[in-house]
């Protein structure tokens, strides 16, 4: 699978980033168990790029997780087909925050049909400074990469030029052209 998964923690006001994983996780489940093994105490986020085609953003949070998914019309998609990825965990993100995918007709009857569906806490980064407008406009926009969307949320943050040195160093096959 094309995917990655970075991991922002935030100590005494420094962001360190660290790749958890170079490819898309299996689920919901082993992601967030992945970024609680890192034993953070501070903020914690994990960024989550699929294919460069969408987004997610997963806070650890006592008894679960704040999660939002930038495309849930991806839950739609057939499991099984090798052609796509990360369904499972588009899925799980949904099950998770106690939602359906859009049906296909919700689709149909959009204003824009290939517009992503984004889904789930849009004020999860609003105690950091960055909200829940923000992250609905940037989520909204079909023609963002994913990693450009992550990147803008990190330059946000503060940590926009660490996270586009580690897009240099260590992700440069996993996300888009300029």
């Amino acid at each position: 699978m094309s995917g990655f998964v970075v991991a922002a923690h935030l100590t005494d006001g420094v962001w360190n980033l660290r790749v958890v994983q170079r490819s898309v996780p299996d689920g919901l489940a082993p992601l967030v168990r992945r970024l609680r093994d890192m034993r953070a105490e501070g903020v914690l986020l994990g960024l989550v790029s699929v294919d460069d085609d969408w987004a997610a953003l997963v806070r650890p949070a006592p008894g679960g997780a704040r999660l939002l998914l930038g495309d849930s019309t991806v839950a739609l998609e057939d499991e099984d087909d090798p052609e796509v990825d990360g369904v499972r965990l588009a899925a799980d993100i949904l099950d998770e925050l106690g939602l359906d995918a859009p049906t296909d007709e919700e689709i149909e009857d959009a204003d824009d049909p290939d517009a992503p569906w984004p889904e789930g806490d849009f004020g999860i980064l609003t105690d950091l400074g960055v909200g829940e407008q923000s992250l609905s406009v940037l989520f909204d926009d079909a023609e963002i990469y994913a990693s450009d969307q992550l990147l803008s949320i990190a330059g946000d943050l503060g940590f926009g030029d660490e996270l586009a040195d580690l897009f240099d160093e260590e992700l440069a096959d996993l996300v888009g052209d300029e």
